[in-house]
């Protein structure tokens, strides 16, 4: 029992190091945020640490540029529309 408790509690300080670590790292909070989130990462170990990291993570889009901003082919919006109000009045 007292070898899982402190399993356990080092699996906790090592994640909110490793939380501590990301915040500092994070480019997207402010100084002030930084310092509280880390404060709230050790009172409130594992849901903090949970909250911030999908808080601080890059987002998903990616910035367009020419080399990756190929178009897709379309046959035109004639087959949207289509589908768009069911039939287009086509009998």
């Amino acid at each position: 029992m007292n070898d899982t408790i402190l399993i356990s509690l080092i699996a906790i300080i090592l994640f909110s190091i490793w939380v501590t670590y990301k915040i500092i790292k994070s480019s997207y909070l402010s100084k002030r945020q930084k310092i509280v989130n880390i404060i709230m990462t050790w009172l409130i170990p594992l849901l903090w640490g949970l909250l911030v990291l999908q808080i601080i993570k890059p987002p998903k889009s990616s910035t367009m540029t020419r080399g990756t901003r190929g178009r897709k082919k379309s046959s035109g919006n004639s087959d949207n529309w289509f589908h768009t109000t069911g039939g287009g009045g086509i009998p």
